[in-house]
């Protein structure tokens, strides 16, 4: 069988079953790859709330250890924002709680250690049995838990891997540089007065 015999159909049908073969491949990794990528982004999303959550728990717990200082010093003004700030950090944890999947046993573990080193914080505080430089020490103890709880969250939600360089310096700086950031800032108008 002479090439120059082969019909012209028959010819552009092997070309294109050539192409179809050299092209399938290169399709079907990119579209793995976008799958894969679309699923990791995915994941990144459900681990916003958590996180946001999380910053504002951290907030909180820094207007807390402000107040309880206040009224531990004997400023009773304070009393009423303390005591709004408490019910604001009971309902962030389970807010935190609610929005973690099953699967994220070792965020769980940190945020059932947070839970119970808070409620612990808050009776000793009703109680006013501690004095001000330890609710200061066990609140700071506390912030620093809980940013660890947010590198951790952030971790299992794959927010720390993002491969895009921008998104990654954005999540980064939101979620644990400016934390830290404000929790030294705050320790530091502590100290000054």
């Amino acid at each position: 069988m002479n090439i120059f015999t082969i019909r012209v159909w028959h010819k552009l049908m092997f070309l294109g079953l050539i192409a179809v073969v050299l092209c399938a491949l290169p399709t079907y990794l990119y579209i793995r790859g976008a799958i894969k990528e679309i699923n990791e982004t995915l994941v990144e999303i459900k681990g916003l709330a958590p996180a946001a959550e999380i910053t504002r728990l951290i907030q909180s717990l820094q207007n807390h250890r402000d107040a309880a200082a206040a009224v531990l010093s004997g400023d009773q003004s304070l009393a009423n924002l303390r005591v709004t700030k408490e019910k604001e950090i009971t309902a962030a944890i389970a807010r935190v709680s609610a929005l973690m999947p099953a699967s994220a046993e070792p965020v769980t573990q940190q945020l059932n250690s947070i839970e119970a080193e808070w409620k612990s914080l808050a009776t000793a505080i009703k109680d006013k049995s501690f004095p001000f430089d330890e609710s200061y020490n066990r609140h700071s103890k506390l912030v620093a838990t809980t940013l660890n709880l947010l590198g951790t969250t952030l971790d299992f939600f794959g927010l720390t891997l993002d491969p895009d360089a921008n998104s990654y310096h954005l999540i980064i700086w939101a979620f644990i540089d400016l934390p830290k950031l404000t929790e030294s800032m705050g320790r530091m108008h502590a100290t000054g007065t």
